[in-house]
């Protein structure tokens, strides 16, 4: 059995892809750490999460970009647990420095990369290898000014990463815009979970995306709150026009009965994907 889990952590992304004996785990990104985010119970750091899971170890955490509410949480993770590798694409020296001081071996993901774990495939790619080779330059140069002429575009150089296996393919695809996948989406056009770009905004998310074949639900990764206006108003109104089938699921939509702390995909070897919510107690 493999699980796909996408965490209530407000605005911002955290999955935990990992064996159901958690003898192999991969998390992607680490959500945001203010403390105000966590005023609402349902909502679980990635740190938080893992103890409670009896997770004391991450095979594999890749980082697809610098944003708060991507790498925010990174701290407390490195405090949680033992972290043996991890994938990056456009970093600081910063955080490339405090990876080092915990010895965990880092890679540059310039292109794309590749690892197997059973039956499933785990591809970790660049959108933009000439545009993330340019902003790496400039953060590592160390100026303010070169920090604010790159923050904007850090989405374009954002990781994404396809999971593929025998019966289901997820897609996360954080930030990346929507002109990668115009000319990029044949590659991925059997998948059944996908994350919608940028929390939900529907002009990041182009109709070649929807119309998948296999897809079967969208996960929109973002609080409940409006915060950035998103997910976009006209959201699920767009879904609908292009995968009228697809289910539209939120990693922050109340449930009664629960605290909805994220969504779960479960594969196991005679069914295909399941939704269901995690429910975790406080």
């Amino acid at each position: 059995m493999y699980l796909v889990e996408f965490l209530n952590v407000g605005f911002g992304l955290s999955v935990v892809m990992r064996k159901a004996d958690n003898s192999h785990v991969i998390v992607v990104d680490c959500g945001d750490d203010k403390a105000s985010i966590y005023d609402q119970k349902e909502r679980r750091r990635v740190s938080e999460y893992l103890s409670q899971t009896g997770i004391r170890t991450v095979d594999l955490l890749i980082i697809t970009h610098e944003h708060d509410d991507h790498i925010g949480g990174l701290e407390k993770l490195l405090q949680q647990c033992e972290i043996r590798e991890c994938w990056h694409g456009c970093l600081s020296p910063v955080h490339r420095h405090n990876l080092q001081a915990h010895h965990i071996a880092t890679k540059l993901i310039a292109d794309k990369a590749a690892i197997s774990i059973d039956t499933w495939t785990l591809t970790v790619f660049q959108p933009d290898p000439l545009k993330a080779e340019r902003i790496n330059q400039v953060m590592h140069a160390g100026t303010h000014e070169g920090d604010a002429a790159i923050g904007e575009k850090l989405n374009e150089c954002s990781l994404g990463v396809f999971l593929s296996g025998d019966q289901g393919k997820a897609l996360i695809t954080s930030d990346i815009p929507s002109d990668y996948w115009e000319e990029k989406a044949d590659l991925y056009h059997q998948v059944h979970v996908l994350q919608a770009p940028h929390h939900g905004d529907t002009q990041a998310l182009p109709a070649v995306l929807l119309t998948c074949a296999q897809l079967q639900w969208i996960v929109v990764s973002a609080d409940d709150e409006g915060t950035w206006e998103l997910p976009s108003a006209d959201f699920e109104t767009h879904v609908k026009k292009y995968a009228p089938h697809a289910q539209v699921v939120k990693t922050a939509e109340k449930n009664s009965g629960c605290d909805h702390s994220g969504v779960r995909f479960v594969f196991t070897e005679n069914e295909a994907w399941q939704e269901s919510l995690i429910c975790v107690k406080s």
